[in-house]
């Protein structure tokens, strides 16, 4: 990721929503959950274009997509608790 504040951000509301627990509206966060799922292949899908395009490295590519392959976790297991 090009913005590691903005990947912390999203950690941090994922740990934030998992305290909180279904407590407030589970609509709410089950949604949240599956828009951050399609967010995380949107941005799988940009930055595997960005190194078919050179625009990136291999190495950096993998890290980006380890980062996205946690977020991903962690959402599915959030929509399946």
């Amino acid at each position: 990721m090009k913005n590691p504040e903005e990947l912390r951000a999203d950690f941090d509301r994922m740990i934030e929503l998992e305290r909180t627990g279904t407590r407030e509206d589970p609509s709410k966060d089950t949604k949240l959950w599956a828009d951050k799922l399609v967010e995380v292949e949107r941005k799988r899908a940009k930055y595997q274009e960005a190194f078919a395009a050179d625009a990136v490295t291999l190495p950096e590519l993998k890290a980006h997509l380890a980062q996205l392959d946690e977020i991903r976790k962690t959402s599915s297991t959030s929509l399946r608790t």
